[in-house]
């Protein structure tokens, strides 16, 4: 090989190397915002959680209160 294919086929190797790196920290982006938006839903589905389990509770109380005033 000549030192112009070698210097050409060393081109090409570094454009896909820097190609792979670019499309390596779109991938790590994209991974970091959907940890994000997971941790945002999980959190989310915690404070969801606790207002039911209130409202369970909340439904609970009046149904006692009720059934004390029937009686």
């Amino acid at each position: 090989m000549k030192i112009a294919d070698l210097q050409r086929e060393l081109g090409e190797v570094v454009s896909v190397r820097n190609r792979l790196q670019q499309q390596h920290a779109e991938a790590v982006h994209r991974a970091d915002e959907t940890s994000n938006q997971l941790d945002q839903a999980n959190k989310a589905k915690t404070v969801l959680t606790r207002q039911l389990e209130e409202a369970k509770q909340a439904v609970d109380d009046e149904t006692c209160v009720r059934n004390k005033v029937i009686i």
